[in-house]
């Protein structure tokens, strides 16, 4: 066997059916073709190579060849036998063979058995590269072979460079950082220049205006040429509308003769011929659906068929212009939003903002309301749009040579409304400057000197009003309340303030984002509004708390009449961006002079009732009473003693509940619980101290302390030999929301030398509320960090089945008031049986809290639960009264 081209091994396709010329062919074939495949011009396998309509049937099959499986991929030549079924029977294919490879057909080598002029016409228009008349020659038939695959390679090799040097110019070209410098003129430049370069071609960049024009905003010119400006530097749909809808209409544009073509024959007539521009290739610059502008190559005097290669190289050009545009407009915003910032700070005036060049990039509501002027028609315009004239040219070269010198100027100027009115106006004019010290940004605040006593006003009332819903704010509902207690102590009268807080109004805000809760407070002041007198006071306090000065209060039951109306009116559905929203309000009530003997006593025991409210359930109003004094006082009392004993680490003290596998009566773990005795003999209930540190903010604190604790407790069991169970520490769902708990307790147990396999963390149901995802982050922070988790008080809270599903806890804990019933409550029981039979379905351990008595122990092991805890099993005791 000899070998082809340059040494390698030529792949040849034989078609021809079975006979004398078949068989001469692959003896003359056989010596030097490294891999021969032969097929007749009907075998099944032959269809399996080409589309179906190529030889009018959807076989499929694989070629058997000598040398295994045949791809038209591998293929150098295809020696086309038409020798019997003439030209009109090769001709399906010549075509299919074209069709199957593509960009990459092999070369067609015809064998006919005659020398006709018309046949040998027919077969160049087929596609065929070349031919051999019978009778055949050796000799001949390898130098056409010979000639033909070295064409073909020449091309390939052509091609492939061709190919590297259009990605090396989109890599460029993606790489490239200009757009995002705000570079874009610069950017849209270098890429016309590259693809002019590559495709030697002209190359311009188009761009539809506001009115949906193209505009011509770059060119590139071939090598060695000079970009030069378009003899047409604005193109409108309306007089090329052939053009503009195949624009819409493809990926790529390509045209060889644009005179003819019917998409380009007006635009041809109308510009392109006079600039003898024959053909195009023309790309849509895209931003999704969005026709942004197109990409044009253009090839000057002669007609030009663009390949494959070079229709998707300018697919990709386009590609990287609508980067280019994304890009700068993302740049663009930026510089936008950095100088709204900026000029945010300033006062409430009409502001002018020009680039470095003097031309308008930016004016405000207050602008377009002092000049007449709206924002769209002075982009881009000179501040002289502006000009009075009545100020000749020593004035305004005064004015930029203080500014150039000083960066600032101010003074008073004459200007000119868009009616044409004169007016005159406080200016002060700011240079402002990039990184570098260049001069980026002129900007400009003026006052209309004619409408100073209206903006005064609007300053006084912003000075005793809420922005937000325009009710009183605490400067003016103090001064009313100071007003509205003189009269009733003048007249013997009475008057009520009503202290109004919207409940849950965080987890809206937090859960649906600020614009829902700006909406929902709104909604309720204007509610509230809606309720009281023309003569009452509402104001906001700030936040979600509203205050309501109720005058000449006849008796309770009036204030409770308004009360239950506000409630009402209140907690009405009201949509929002499609959500239902339905607020309620908790609201305490004090009366002067019944309750306070001044305005500050008689706001603040309305918010202390205000709090009774809201832990009564909410939704609810209440009126101060002594009892609830005595209990607030009680409340602060204990504040600021857990303060002390915190800071002092005195008169708290762990105790330890043990938790019994029911099957066996074995120890399997504890239940740290703090405890708290201020002095001797006296002991605060715990669920009444960690509300109060909850509130207060100490929680965390304490928390800590409880670690520190019990981490030192499991330590010295563990120095003393001891096999110590797992201890539960109870975490309170604000320590478990601040930031670092997961981290400070890993720690922890690091430094005590504790096995964090040995700490169950316990958290109840309220963790889940407002947000479900947030809760899911932090409790799967404990699992990573190595911790038990267990949910506590199951089915006394928000929880539902699906909760228990999505959270990664261990164990549930069923509360005591499920156990306490057993017996005497059958749906008590019934519940009970389905969180046995739903703990076991989700693998998780079941512990049964408040477990007294052994007839309880009995039913709960009768049911299938694994763990109890109760007096039953033992009461929470010291650990030095614990035996291990």
């Amino acid at each position: 066997m000899q070998t082809g081209l340059g040494g390698s091994v030529m792949k040849l396709l034989l078609v021809a059916p079975q006979g004398g010329v078949r068989a001469q062919l692959v003896d003359m074939l056989d010596e030097f073709c490294g891999e021969l495949y032969v097929v007749d011009h009907d075998d099944e396998a032959l269809a399996g190579l080409l589309p179906a309509t190529a030889v009018g049937r959807a076989r499929q099959g694989a070629v058997s060849a000598r040398h295994g499986a045949f791809s038209l991929e591998r293929c150098d030549l295809v020696l086309l036998c038409l020798d019997g079924s003439g030209l009109e029977g090769g001709r399906a294919l010549i075509e299919g063979f074209h069709a199957a490879g593509g960009g990459n057909a092999p070369a067609i080598l015809a064998v006919v058995g005659g020398d006709d002029l018309a046949d040998r016409a027919a077969l160049f228009r087929c596609g065929v590269d070349d031919y051999v008349a019978a009778p055949l020659v050796r000799e001949e038939l390898l130098a056409r072979i010979f000639n033909l695959v070295g064409r073909h390679r020449s091309l390939d090799d052509a091609r492939r460079a061709r190919r590297q040097d259009f990605d090396r110019v989109l890599l460029q070209l993606a790489r490239s950082v200009l757009p995002g410098s705000g570079r874009l003129q610069q950017a849209l430049e270098e890429i016309a220049g590259q693809s002019a370069r590559v495709l030697d071609a002209k190359a311009s960049i188009w761009l539809l205006d506001a009115a949906g024009q193209l505009r011509c905003v770059a060119h590139g010119g071939t090598d060695g040429e000079k970009a030069c400006e378009c003899a047409c530097p604005v193109l409108a749909d309306v007089d090329f509308p052939a053009y503009f809808a195949a624009l819409r209409g493809s990926r790529v544009l390509s045209v060889n003769d644009a005179a003819v073509h019917p998409a380009t024959r007006e635009l041809s007539r109308a510009h392109l011929a006079a600039r003898d521009i024959v053909s195009l290739l023309d790309t849509p610059i895209r931003q999704g659906d969005r026709l942004l502008g197109v990409v044009c190559h253009e090839q000057l005097h002669l007609p030009r068929v663009w390949t494959v290669d070079e229709e998707a190289f300018a697919a990709g050009v386009g590609e990287q212009v609508a980067r280019v545009l994304a890009a700068h407009e993302h740049w663009c915003a930026n510089q936008e939003l950095h100088l709204a910032k900026r000029v945010m700070q300033l006062a409430p005036v009409s502001i002018m903002i020009t680039d470095a060049q003097r031309a308008i990039v930016f004016v405000n509501e207050a602008f377009e309301q002092m000049s007449g002027y709206l924002a769209h028609e002075v982009m881009g315009q000179s501040p002289r749009i502006l000009s009075s004239g009545m100020h000749g040219p020593d004035f305004y070269e005064a004015m930029w040579q203080s500014i150039d010198r000083t960066g600032f100027w101010q003074g008073e100027i004459w200007d000119r409304r868009k009616s044409g009115e004169r007016y005159p106006k406080s200016l002060m004019i700011k240079r402002l400057a990039n990184g570098h010290g260049e001069t980026s940004h002129y900007v400009g605040l003026a006052l209309d000197v004619s409408v100073e006593r209206a903006q005064q006003s609007q300053i006084e009332f912003l000075a005793y009003h809420d922005s937000l819903t325009g009710l009183a704010n605490r400067s003016l509902f103090a001064d009313r309340l100071r007003q509205a207690v003189a009269r009733a102590e003048r007249n013997g009268s009475r008057v009520a303030v009503l202290y109004l807080d919207v409940d849950r109004f965080k987890v809206i805000n937090d859960s649906f984002g600020h614009e829902a809760g700006d909406r929902m407070l709104k909604e309720v002041a204007q509610r509230i509004h809606a309720s009281i007198r023309d003569g009452d006071t509402l104001c906001r306090q700030g936040g979600d708390e509203f205050l309501v000065i109720v005058d000449d209060v006849v008796d309770v039951d009036s204030l409770s009449c308004v009360a239950r109306r506000i409630l009402d009116t209140v907690s009405l559905s009201f949509e929002h961006e499609g959500r239902d929203f339905s607020p309620t309000l908790s609201m305490g009530i004090s009366i002067f002079p019944d309750d306070a003997r001044d305005e500050s006593e008689l706001v603040k025991n309305a918010d202390m009732a205000m709090y009774q409210a809201k832990d009564s359930g909410r939704n609810r109003y209440q009126f101060f009473t002594a009892e609830l004094n005595r209990i607030t006082r009680r409340k602060a009392e204990i504040e600021s003693s857990l303060r002390s004993a915190l800071a002092v680490k005195q008169g708290l003290f762990m105790v330890y509940q043990p938790k019994i596998a029911l099957e066996s009566g074995a120890l399997i773990g504890f239940e740290a619980l703090v405890r708290w005795s201020p002095s001797a003999g006296t002991l605060v209930p715990p669920a009444l101290f960690i509300e109060i540190a909850e509130e207060s903010h100490q929680i965390v604190a304490l928390g800590d302390w409880i670690i520190d604790m019990v981490l030192d407790q499991v330590a010295h069991w563990q120095r003393g030999g001891c096999t110590v169970p797992p201890v539960a520490i109870n975490v309170s769902p604000v320590q478990l929301r601040y930031p670092g708990l997961v981290e400070r307790l890993a720690h922890a147990c690091d430094r005590a030398g504790v096995d964090r396999r040995l700490i169950e963390i316990e958290i109840t149901e309220s963790v889940f509320v407002g947000d479900i995802d947030a809760a899911r982050g932090l409790l799967q922070q404990v699992k990573a960090a190595g911790f038990k988790l267990t949910l506590d008080d199951f089915g006394t809270g928000y929880s539902s089945f699906s909760y228990i599903a999505m959270l990664p806890f261990d164990a549930i804990k069923v509360d005591r008031s499920f156990v306490s019933r057993l017996g005497e409550n059958l749906k008590a029981a019934s519940v009970l049986k389905a969180v046995i039979a739903l703990a076991k379905e989700l693998g998780l351990e079941l512990v049964a809290e408040g477990v007294e008595t052994e007839a309880q122990a009995a039913w709960l092991r009768t049911a299938g639960a694994e763990v109890a805890q109760g007096y039953h099993f033992g009461i929470p005791a010291k650990a030095a009264d614990l035996i291990l």
